[in-house]
């Protein structure tokens, strides 16, 4: 009976590793280089470490055994399926509407400075006819 809720907290470990990570995660996406994804790859692993000892030490959880490592797994690859895609699909969302407002104010700016140029031309132009 034990097992069952040391599971139960090593599957939520895995779960919390990876909400923990999902900021390091969009880091390593937005950096391409190579240095980057190491460190955060190396970064995310501590962290991952860090929560699992935090779990473990919050319910007192026994020894260490392979079935704790699978479920962790198991929890991180539940985040990875669920909440994960769906976190990306609404960032892309965003990240689609912040762009296309972005594009549209410097349109908006770029006519602006064109019709002061124009403006500019046509009042020496008008100047110059009288």
């Amino acid at each position: 009976m034990v097992q069952i809720w040391e599971v139960t907290a090593c599957l939520l470990a895995g779960i919390l590793c990876g909400i923990v990570c999902e900021p390091i995660f969009a880091v390593q996406y937005a950096a391409a280089r190579k240095t980057v994804r190491i460190v955060t790859d190396i970064f995310c692993a501590v962290l991952s470490g860090a929560v699992f000892l935090a779990v473990s030490a919050a319910f007192r959880l026994g020894d260490f055994r392979i079935y704790m490592a699978v479920s962790i797994f198991v929890g991180f690859a539940v985040y990875e399926i669920s909440i994960h895609r769906i976190l990306a699909f609404f960032g892309k969302r965003l990240y689609n509407k912040i762009g296309s407002s972005c594009k549209g104010i410097l349109s908006r700016l770029s006519v602006l400075q064109c019709r002061k140029k124009n403006s500019k031309k046509s009042s020496s132009r008008q100047q110059s006819r009288r």
